[in-house]
């Protein structure tokens, strides 16, 4: 799988039928293709300010997309991204904590009455796929 970029149109329309709909369109569309080039995901980023994002995620990531994909994000300016998932989204659940995001707590009634959400949230420093001083200076200070 592949990481892609310029097709933002073609994403947000693959992710909006996938999905039944998108809530809101994303200022970023990154696709995932297969080695046949088809596209099996979507990576959507909605911008809150040039520093932070929030991700959202449509059909399957492996490994390889994301190590491509965070380097590629916190690159482009962004010191933190957000996720957030609805309680039941045991692929959220299961995923976010795996990639490095640590939980950031739960944001009441954020889909609706009834509708919790679970948030996780990641910065350059703590993402394993990217090079940056303060991994390095954290993983020197955790082994004195």
């Amino acid at each position: 799988m592949n990481l892609v970029s310029g097709h933002d149109q073609t994403v947000i329309a693959w992710a909006s039928k996938v999905n039944g709909g998108l809530g809101r369109t994303p200022e970023i569309a990154l696709g995932i293709i297969d080695r046949d080039g088809v596209l099996v995901g979507a990576l959507l980023l909605h911008t809150y300010n040039p520093w932070t994002a929030e991700l959202e995620v449509h059909g399957r990531v492996s490994n390889g997309v994301a190590r491509q994909f965070f380097p590629w994000v916190f690159g482009h300016g962004v010191t933190r991204l957000e996720i957030k998932a609805a309680k039941n989204n045991k692929g959220t659940k299961k995923a976010a904590p795996k990639w490095g995001f640590a939980f950031d707590g739960v944001r009441k009634n954020y889909y609706g009455p009834y509708g919790d959400a679970l948030c996780w949230f990641m910065t350059p420093d703590r993402c394993r796929w990217v090079e940056n001083d303060n991994a390095d200076s954290r993983r020197s200070s955790q082994a004195v």
